[in-house]
């Protein structure tokens, strides 16, 4: 279990269990922080072949999509677009002030989808056609 210290928090234990799918590059993440004592478990990253969750980030100027930890490189990609996100109403979403497009190359297959940005979730959708890294 890795200790990670935060502003505002005392000291916080972070780990992450990976589940193998039955077919590679399956798998899940299993994220959980323990803070004062109490332990708290939620569901992580996640690669199949239709869907992948994970969060963005740079590494060395080169966007990568990692796990819930950050510890794990899932696969590395580019950003599409991007596009001011606003909310019914038209004000700003209180997610971000913009919503990216991103492609991302994972396990020899490419996924499509969205997020608000480095270190927010991202949800994709494997490309049916031309889908191949």
């Amino acid at each position: 279990m890795a200790k990670r210290r935060q502003r505002g928090f005392r000291d916080i234990e972070s780990s992450s269990r990976f589940t193998p799918g039955p077919d590679a590059p399956e798998f899940f993440e299993e994220g959980t922080v323990v803070h004062e004592g109490r332990k708290f478990t939620s569901g992580g990253s996640a690669v199949t072949s239709t869907h992948a969750i994970g969060y963005p980030k740079k590494v060395n100027g080169q966007l990568v999509l990692t796990t819930w930890d950050g510890k794990r490189v899932l696969g590395r990609g580019r950003t599409v677009s991007s596009w001011p996100c606003r909310a019914p109403g038209g004000g700003h979403c209180w997610q971000g002030s913009r919503i990216y497009q991103m492609m991302f190359c994972i396990g020899g297959r490419r996924y499509t989808g969205r997020g608000f940005g480095e270190g927010m979730l991202w949800r994709g959708k494997a490309q049916k056609t031309g889908g191949k890294c």
